[in-house]
């Protein structure tokens, strides 16, 4: 491999997936029309509005049940999982756009750093499709904490994880973490999607569910190995609620981190707080090497970045955020840790 790659992490993975769909129901169908990827206004117009009002009122006022169901492979045998379909965080399972995983970069790199027997918290975890993708890995024997605040995504999460039967591998917690103790409203700020629910601790509206919030330096959990933080923008709050864990056992941290021209601060404010604490950033993506050259694919739209079998770790400075995509997953690595991970990934 040519000498520009010295200082780039890199290394050949085999792409694992442990979820197939078996079938899924009509709303689910309907969901897929709604929310096409179609480059066509009139289409849109014509077809996707009528189509997602059909969705909509399913999906809210159905009182019949619409399961699917999906195989789990775990330790070489597969079980059968019914999930509820109108949660639509499980178009992870069904989607074509992720034919080929869900945030497959994700999947990779946990497949790299997660120790055997570490402790995975999956903050943010909806259905649980992280959660059982760590638990599916080969030879993990550690444990797996799961923090969803969203009611109905909670239920979903705690039914998928008994039929799975991993309940000694898995804990679900029903709270939101934060940097304060106390409750606060959470929200689907489209009505519709589950993997958009936001915490709006000074929201009044009758509709929102009230949660529980608490710190993560508070909570009295096993010590973490790796992070990984998917709060629609509330990551910073997250970091901050959990400085004490971070400085005492320096997990590596994946983390969503949304690129906002109109608060800039807002957007460097977990990166700033984590490089204080001596974190080093890299943004995880697939290294595409020819004979006379290489390429670098954005994980950013999953339709042109398919997953490729060598899976790259590009360094990222705060000066250099804007020039990435609107969201990103950040991979956060302690300077303490560098060397652990130089060897993870056999430094080329």
């Amino acid at each position: 491999m040519t000498n520009r790659l010295k200082k780039v992490l890199a290394k050949k993975i085999s792409i694992r997936y442990p979820f197939h769909i078996i079938n899924i129901p009509l709303i689910t169908k309907l969901y897929n029309t709604a929310f096409s990827n179609s480059d066509s206004s009139l289409r849109r117009f014509v077809v996707s509005l009528p189509v997602l009002l059909i969705f909509y009122f399913l999906q809210r006022y159905s009182p019949f049940k619409s399961n699917g169901a999906f195989s789990y492979k775990l330790k070489n045998k597969y079980k059968t999982i019914f999930f509820n379909a109108r949660n639509t965080q499980y178009q992870a399972l069904y989607k074509d756009l992720f034919q080929h995983g869900y945030e497959p970069e994700v999947m990779a790199l946990l497949d790299i750093i997660m120790p055997p027997s570490g402790t995975f918290y999956d903050i943010g975890a909806n259905w649980g499709y992280f959660s059982m993708y760590v638990a599916s890995k080969p030879g993990f024997k550690g444990r797996i904490l799961a923090f969803e605040p969203f009611p109905s995504s909670y239920q979903d999460l705690k039914d998928v994880i008994e039929q799975a039967e991993l309940t000694d591998t898995i804990e679900c917690y029903p709270v939101a973490l934060s940097n304060f103790e106390g409750n606060a409203h959470i929200q689907l700020p489209d009505h519709i999607h589950s993997g958009f629910a936001t915490i709006r601790n000074n929201n009044s509206n009758f509709f929102s569910p009230r949660v529980k919030v608490t710190k993560l330096d508070t909570i009295d959990l096993l010590s973490p190995s790796v992070l990984k933080i998917d709060v629609e923008g509330s990551e910073y709050f997250v970091l901050i609620g959990g400085r004490n864990v971070l400085v005492k056992y320096k997990p590596m941290i994946i983390f969503e981190n949304i690129r906002d021209f109109k608060d800039v601060d807002k957007t460097l404010k977990p990166l700033f707080f984590l490089k204080k604490l001596g974190y080093t950033f890299f943004i995880p993506c697939w290294l595409k090497q020819k004979k006379s050259h290489f390429v670098f694919l954005s994980p950013e739209d999953p339709r042109y970045s398919k997953p490729m079998d060598t899976l790259a770790l590009i360094p990222i400075t705060l000066e250099k955020r804007f020039l990435y995509y609107n969201q990103i997953n950040i991979f956060a690595c302690h300077k303490n840790n560098l060397p652990d991970l130089y060897k993870l990934f056999n430094k080329i």
